[in-house]
């Protein structure tokens, strides 16, 4: 019984000493990691792993066994290497829904990157007005397209020259907006009462809850 458990320790301890732990070569260039393979008693078997926009050409993507996998001395060892990003030419993007353009990007290995918000009460809200890079240019694969999109234009301030105080006070209110200063100076070249000067001037956007001064010709 003896004689047999010390056989199969020796064939144990045998086997075991014929196997290796894989090394991690994710991210190594093809010369580092052909340098650590043969220092592991390793064979590599370099494969072209496809265009990867976020690692270089030539650096090792992905391995197959996985890291810490234990094998036998000599094994061959695949490692997956990036060709790193390819060239896209850039869609148009020019009227669309931006989310639709958002998922046409992504489709091509591109994204949305800086989005600007254009009021204009003329567009569909949430189209694309403009775009950077333009269509038909070229870019690296995993680049940002920037564009602007149409958000609903600012309501406009009342039109109040020569409206009556009250009037004015109530068409500045009722327009969601807020009466700001009101000064009573005294104007010949209007009537009694009306507002003669306003700030901010008439018809300008502005958003809901922004302050209105007005001037008055005299108290009414």
């Amino acid at each position: 019984m003896t004689l047999m458990i010390s056989v199969c320790l020796v064939g144990c301890q045998l086997g075991s000493s014929t196997l290796q732990m894989v090394p991690d070569l994710r991210g190594k260039s093809q010369e580092e990691a052909m340098e650590i393979i043969r220092s592991k008693n390793l064979k590599a078997d370099f494969v072209e792993g496809g265009f990867f926009p976020t690692t270089p050409a030539g650096y090792v993507v992905t391995q197959n066994p996985y890291p810490m996998t234990k094998v036998k001395k000599g094994r061959t060892i695949q490692l997956f290497v990036s060709q790193g990003a390819t060239k896209v030419t850039v869609p148009s993007l020019i009227n669309q829904n931006y989310g639709k353009a958002a998922e046409t990007l992504k489709t091509m290995g591109l994204f949305l990157g800086e989005i600007t918000e254009v009021h204009d009460n003329q567009a569909v809200p949430g189209t694309i007005l403009s775009q950077n890079p333009r269509q038909d240019s070229e870019v690296l694969s995993g680049s940002a397209v920037n564009v602007s999109v149409s958000v609903p234009g600012l309501p406009s301030v009342p039109n109040l020259l020569d409206i009556p105080f009250e009037d004015a006070k109530h068409m500045i209110e009722s327009s969601g907006y807020k009466l700001g200063s009101v000064l009573f100076i005294p104007n010949p070249n209007h009537a009694r009462g009306v507002v003669y000067q306003q700030e901010p001037i008439p018809e300008s956007p502005a958003q809901v809850g922004t302050i209105v001064n007005i001037i008055v010709n005299e108290k009414p």
